[in-house]
């Protein structure tokens, strides 16, 4: 299905989206919404294409046990009026799989951000130039909303992030049991890998 602001929308569960090397193009006008849409959808894989200038490259919200992988996600710009700005956003999903994706050049929040997620494994992805933000930036987010809900229990492994903002990786306010581990971050600055008050993780 397709609508205005969503160029790709999974709209059953236990599904694959295979974009067996095509890409999905948006025109960088601010509220086009994420390329690949999956709201409340639960089994579904996206894979083998490419998603661009869009607000979001790939979005999941609600919903669970979904994967994207091998994907290329890049150029996406969002903004504070869109609440994307992201290259793979996750928004209160859980046990999903985000694995060896090229993740450059999108913006201004993250390459991947996880708000309020829980249990996903995002492993193997390579995190470049996500940097289009003077502040609050990250090649990785793991995001709360306030001082109660916030996102634990992910494992970040396997990655590489470049040049991708004031953190590589950031554990916000809140999150807790996530395991960050061997990573490569580099000429992320001024922070590599930061985690805020309040936290207790595996680093």
């Amino acid at each position: 299905a397709f609508s205005k602001s969503v160029s790709l929308e999974a709209i059953a569960d236990n599904v694959t989206l295979n974009l067996n090397g095509f890409s999905i193009s948006g025109t960088a006008n601010p509220g086009e919404g994420p390329g690949v849409n999956l709201l409340n959808r639960s089994g579904v894989t996206v894979k083998n294409g490419t998603v661009t200038l869009f607000d979001a490259g790939v979005a999941i919200t609600g919903g669970s046990a979904n994967n994207v992988s091998n994907m290329k996600v890049v150029d996406n710009r969002g903004n504070t009026a869109t609440d994307f700005g992201d290259g793979i956003a996750l928004f209160s999903s859980m046990r999903n799989q985000i694995l060896g994706n090229e993740v450059r050049n999108n913006g201004p929040y993250d390459g991947i951000g996880l708000v309020v997620s829980n249990f996903n494994l995002i492993d193997g992805n390579r995190i470049t130039d996500n940097n289009q933000s003077a502040n609050n930036t990250a090649g990785i987010r793991l995001e709360n909303t306030g001082a109660v809900a916030s996102s634990n229990d992910n494992i970040v492994t396997n990655n590489l992030v470049t040049n991708s903002g004031i953190y590589g990786i950031a554990v916000f306010a809140g999150g807790s049991r996530n395991q960050i581990r061997v990573n490569q971050v580099i000429g992320d600055a001024p922070d590599g890998i930061g985690a805020c008050a309040r936290v207790t993780n595996t680093i």
